[in-house]
C-alpha cells in the first residue's frame, strides 16, 4: 500500500471516530445539566495540554508539515475528545445512592418535523414526508430549563403547568444527570 493512500486511511478513520465521538458527547450533553460551555472550556484546556506533546506527531499522520494545519487538526479532534471524556467521566462515574425524584414543571412541550427521504433511484432521493420527534421543556427547582425527548403518547398526555417527576443523579463532577427511569424503592 502506498504511503499516501495509508495516510488517507488513518485520517478518514480520525474524521470518523471524532463525528461519533462528538454524537456521544451531545447525546451525554443532553441528559447533564451543566453550562453550553464548560465542556466547551474542557475540550479547549484538554488540546491545550496534550498539544506540546503531539504537535510533532500529527505531520506524521497527515503528511503535511504546515503547522497551522496540524494545530487546527490537533485542536479540532482533542477538543471534542477532551469535552467527550469529560461527560463520560461524569456520567459513568455518577453515585447510584444519589438517585432521587425531583419535582419539575412542564413549561412547554413542542414538536420537531423533520423530513423523510425515499430513493427512486441510483443516487436519487426525494422528500417523502415528514416524521416528528416530540420534546418537553421542564423547568427544574432551580430554575434551569432543559428539554427531554419522549415518546408520543406521554407527549400526548401531558399538559403544560403540570408537575413530572424525573430521578437525577449526581455525577463524578458533582453535575446532576437526568435519568429515565426511577426505581420503585426511590418513587416514595
Amino acid at each position: 500500500m502506498k504511503k499516501s493512500t495509508a495516510r488517507t486511511i488513518i485520517i478518514v478513520t480520525i474524521a470518523i471516530l471524532g463525528l461519533i465521538t462528538a454524537g456521544a458527547g451531545f447525546s451525554l450533553y443532553q441528559i447533564t445539566i451543566m453550562p453550553w460551555w464548560l465542556p466547551l472550556l474542557v475540550g479547549i484546556l484538554f488540546a491545550g495540554i496534550t498539544y506540546p506533546i503531539l504537535i510533532l506527531r500529527w505531520d506524521k499522520i497527515t503528511g503535511n508539515s504546515s503547522r497551522a494545519i496540524n494545530t487546527v487538526f490537533h485542536i479540532i479532534t482533542m477538543g471534542i475528545l477532551g469535552a467527550t471524556l469529560f461527560l463520560t467521566f461524569n456520567y459513568f462515574g455518577a453515585d447510584d445512592n444519589t438517585l432521587t425524584p425531583v419535582q419539575t414543571t412542564v413549561s412547554d412541550k413542542y414538536r420537531k418535523a423533520h423530513q423523510k427521504r425515499r430513493r427512486v433511484g441510483r443516487n436519487r432521493y426525494i422528500n417523502d414526508g415528514y416524521w416528528y420527534s416530540y420534546r418537553l421543556s421542564l423547568q427544574l427547582p432551580d430554575g434551569n430549563i432543559k428539554d427531554i425527548e419522549v415518546p408520543h403518547g406521554e407527549y400526548r398526555r401531558t399538559k403544560i403547568g403540570t408537575t413530572k417527576t424525573i430521578g437525577m443523579e449526581t455525577g463524578l463532577f458533582r453535575f446532576p444527570i437526568i435519568k429515565r427511569s426511577i426505581p420503585s424503592d426511590i418513587k416514595k
